[in-house]
């Protein structure tokens, strides 16, 4: 699950330094991050929300496709985070939803469903 979340927001360098949560919040974006998860009979269901800038709905088409950014490209990053995440996600057997609302917030849902 890690892997998932850090490739989500929060990944992190050879360093030690996180590469990925500036994207979402940072010293001009103060706010707040909530990761929440529920078990059902056949799935996991993560979510991973927070009050940052948001996306625009006529960026939402590229987020999941790869080497595409969303929004002002004023921080670095290559477009793979997303892709990334979806890709691993299906091979899993789960999905990944986006809803968002700029000025607001963003909250990514995914599920994964349970090993027999």
């Amino acid at each position: 699950m890690a892997l998932l979340m850090g490739a989500l927001f929060c990944a992190t360098d050879r360093k030690g330094r996180h590469s990925g949560c500036h994207q979402v919040l940072g010293p001009q974006r103060p706010g707040h991050i909530e990761v929440s998860a529920v078990e059902t009979e056949d799935a996991a269901v993560f979510r991973v929300r927070d009050t940052g800038r948001g996306i625009a709905e006529e960026d939402m088409d590229k987020l999941f496709q790869p080497f595409r950014r969303a929004g002002l490209q004023d921080v670095p990053g290559e477009g793979m985070g997303p892709a990334f995440v979806r890709m691993l996600l299906h091979r899993l057997g789960g999905r990944i939803e986006c809803h968002s609302q700029p000025g607001v917030g963003t909250t990514f849902s995914f599920l994964l469903p349970r090993m027999s």
